[in-house]
């Protein structure tokens, strides 16, 4: 508690039982353990995670802590390693704006949904029947 207190930090736990509780820590714990044991060498292993882009941002985990590309055993311009940092509070907005969009669309089982075309069957919510479509 003293530990916590002095640098600034709240620690929070979680149920033992009840492990969706800590969701996100526990998907990373499965994510180590699947690279660990899919590679003969574990520090490539980490290495290519630590170089994968993020999709809600284009950037790597690395580049956004360091500020430039690491280097792997694919090939790159000498100029990729120079550093260039993201600009990080737009990155925290955007980041901001994907978690809500995310949470929204899983809360209200939001998906994308095709065209409706002529003669199309659809249904509609307190009618006992299906109805075709016909575009007007």
């Amino acid at each position: 508690m003293m530990f916590s207190a002095s640098y600034g930090f709240e620690h929070i736990t979680s149920s033992l039982h009840y492990l969706q509780g800590n969701g996100q820590a526990e998907r990373a714990v499965q994510t180590a353990k699947r690279l660990l044991s899919t590679r003969d060498d574990p520090a490539l292993s980490l290495l290519s995670y630590r170089t994968t882009a993020v999709p809600w941002c284009g950037y790597s985990p690395a580049e956004l802590l360091i500020g430039r590309r690491l280097r792997t055993q694919v090939p790159q311009l000498p100029k990729q390693f120079i550093p260039n940092w993201p600009h990080l509070e737009l990155l925290k907005v955007q980041h901001e704006r994907y978690k809500n969009k995310d949470n929204n669309d899983i809360c209200h089982r939001a998906h994308g949904r095709a065209d409706l075309s002529d003669g199309s069957d659809v249904w509609v919510t307190g009618v006992a029947m299906v109805i075709q479509f016909q575009d007007r």
